[in-house]
């Protein structure tokens, strides 16, 4: 079985075969030229591919290619027609690897709606076409588009009528294809001019809507689509387009483009402009294309698996590409001749697969760690495009901020963070959970005190706070007045200062420092203090000492920020001196030196690891 139930049909087909031997391939993120198809439309094509990016299938409503570019056993004599605006689409049959492959006539011809089935169990993996020209519905207009319904997974075919307002949607499940349709009655007749059964049916991404081009009626008509049931409904014009064509939404669903035939220009309209009066007043043009064959020019609109709409421009070796479909007006980005083709020849059409039967969105957290009262930031591991973000973060707050944001926990514990992430349809969803271990609040550090000698350089008093000490507090002295982070024993005497943080990113709390300044004798004879050095300093797992030349019986000790003994060594004779601090933990620390008279001289020391 090449597919089976796990089969993954990427949004529009990551591969798109259309026009003269046009071809790209959208799997690198980016649409890339490439040959080798088969196949030749005047209009609108559909390509289908598997979850790897590979091709399966494609066709023009006449013949089915398979993936060696060979038409399947059966798959020519459709009674579909390669001018028939959206003449073909395949909609795959949820939990098979059958496919329906749709196809209407030129027109409103006699041949009207019909499908075929494609099975890619047969043929070694490269499909057969089953079933052959099955007719749904006589006479049709050229109008093909396929819509998911929003929980099951499940298919809607739509097509319209020739010769009335009728909408008909074809549900396809697991079961099959079920062919007797919902009938909608809504809207425009389409008749009379043949070319009432020419203009594009477009359905937005959400799932919701409907836009359909009725070319002699110079009009675009926007419908309510019900996913659930397969009703249309709520019928509103867009007038003044004279040859109306092409239709696209963006991703979300907010704004719609707008092409009209024999024209060179494009159009966005803002369908969240307000009432239905403000959504026609704001239309805007926001491109024209040079592409010029005999009258023909702004073709098609389709949106791509990029999240980019494209158009179809007649007669071209490229494309022109609208680069953010949901910027308002002109800062979409349209360009002409945006996309290269090749060899290939661009006519009235693009490609058009149905979007994907399966859920292309993941979400995963990581696990989240940090302290009471501090900001954690929350990251998330995404593959896809969300277009909306629901997080519970386990402590009665919730947020719809995307990734990565940041909250803040006011108390010690274990909490369950959830997060929620759908697409732009609303339809694929995934959800997250993770634990997020928040520790006690950071504190000012613990009471401390520390001797220094009067000869000593100036201390930087953060060196003396516990590891786990908040940073962000201020230094006063025992009459509440803020005093500087340094300290200097050589003009300042014996004190005693209180470090308090405000709550800011913790608990309020304070930390007593103690300060003795002494008149230190050297340990040697020497008694400048630049002939004591430690480096480097902050350390890791090692530190050198230099002691004056002429040093001789010493010993040193490390003593933490409650004044314990953590280490000592002792020598005699020795001035350089490798001390070990492996084991040790990182943080600030007192290096003591004690002479054999008993005369003592402290240096602050900071491990880093």
């Amino acid at each position: 079985m090449l597919l089976g139930a796990g089969l993954l049909v990427s949004a529009q087909g990551t591969i798109w075969h259309f026009g003269d031997g046009a071809g790209l391939d959208f799997s690198s993120g980016a649409p890339v030229a490439i040959g080798g198809g088969a196949s030749y439309s005047l209009d609108n094509s559909t390509t289908v591919t598997d979850n790897a990016g590979s091709l399966l299938f494609y066709s023009n409503g006449e013949s089915v290619w398979d993936a060696t570019h060979n038409v399947m056993p059966n798959g020519s004599g459709l009674l579909g027609d390669l001018d028939a605006g959206q003449c073909a689409l395949a909609v795959h049959r949820p939990g098979t690897d059958i496919f329906y492959l749709f196809t209407v006539d030129n027109w409103n011809g006699v041949n009207g709606l019909r499908y075929s089935v494609v099975d890619m169990d047969l043929n070694g993996g490269l499909g057969d076409v089953t079933l052959k020209n099955q007719m749904l519905h006589t006479p049709s207009t050229e109008r093909l588009e396929a819509v998911r319904h929003p929980s099951d997974g499940s298919w809607w075919l739509i097509s319209h009528d020739w010769g009335n307002s009728d909408f008909r949607a074809y549900h396809i499940n697991t079961n099959g294809l079920n062919t007797a349709p919902v009938i909608s009655s809504v809207g425009s007749s389409h008749s009379g001019n043949s070319y009432d059964s020419a203009g594009q049916l477009s359905a937005s991404p959400d799932g919701t809507m409907l836009c359909c081009g009725i070319y002699t009626q110079n009009k675009f008509q926007v419908f309510d689509f019900d996913a659930t049931t397969g009703i249309v409904s709520n019928a509103r014009n867009l007038t003044g387009y004279t040859n109306a064509w092409g239709c696209a939404f963006s991703p979300s669903s907010q704004r719609l483009y707008l092409t009209k035939w024999y024209d060179n220009e494009v159009w966005q309209v803002d369908l969240s402009a307000g009432s239905w009066s403000q959504v026609q007043g704001s239309a805007v043009l926001v491109g024209t294309t040079s592409a010029n064959y005999s009258g023909w020019q702004a073709g098609y609109l389709q949106l791509a698996p990029d999240n980019k709409v494209y158009m179809a421009t007649f007669g071209e070796n490229s494309i022109a590409r609208i680069a953010s479909p949901d910027a308002l007006g002109v800062a979409c980005g349209f360009t002409d001749a945006a996309v290269g083709l090749g060899a290939g020849i661009c006519k009235a059409g693009l490609c058009r697969t149905a979007t994907s039967d399966v859920c292309a969105l993941s979400v995963a957290l990581p696990i989240l760690s940090g302290c009471a009262w501090s900001p954690l930031q929350i990251q998330a591991l995404v593959n896809g495009i969300p277009m909306s973000w629901s997080w519970d973060f386990g402590d009665g707050t919730t947020s719809t901020l995307p990734a990565p944001l940041m909250h803040t926990y006011f108390a010690q514990g274990v909490y369950i963070v959830t997060v929620s992430v759908s697409d732009a349809s609303g339809n694929c969803v995934d959800n997250a959970q993770a634990a997020a271990l928040v520790g006690a609040p950071e504190t000012a550090g613990a009471d401390t005190s520390i001797t220094l000698c009067a000869s000593d350089p100036p201390l930087n008093l953060f060196a003396l706070l516990s590891p786990y000490a908040d940073g962000n507090g201020s230094w006063l002295d025992q009459a509440g007045a803020a005093v500087p982070s340094s300290f200097d024993p050589m003009i300042q005497s014996s004190t005693i200062l209180v470090y308090a943080i405000y709550g800011v990113h913790s608990g309020p709390d304070t930390a007593t420092v103690s300060i003795t300044v002494e008149e230190c004798n050297a340990i040697g004879e020497s008694a400048d203090p630049a002939h004591m050095v430690l480096f480097p300093n902050p350390c890791d797992d090692q530190v050198t000492i230099v002691l004056p030349s002429d040093s001789r019986d010493w010993s040193i000790a490390i003593l933490d920020t409650h004044g314990r003994n953590i280490r000592a060594i002792s020598s005699r004779g020795n001035h350089v001196v490798e001390f070990d601090l492996e084991g040790i933990s990182a943080g600030a620390y007192v290096m003591r030196f004690t002479s054999s008279a008993g005369r003592s001289r402290p240096i602050p020391l900071v491990k880093l690891h």
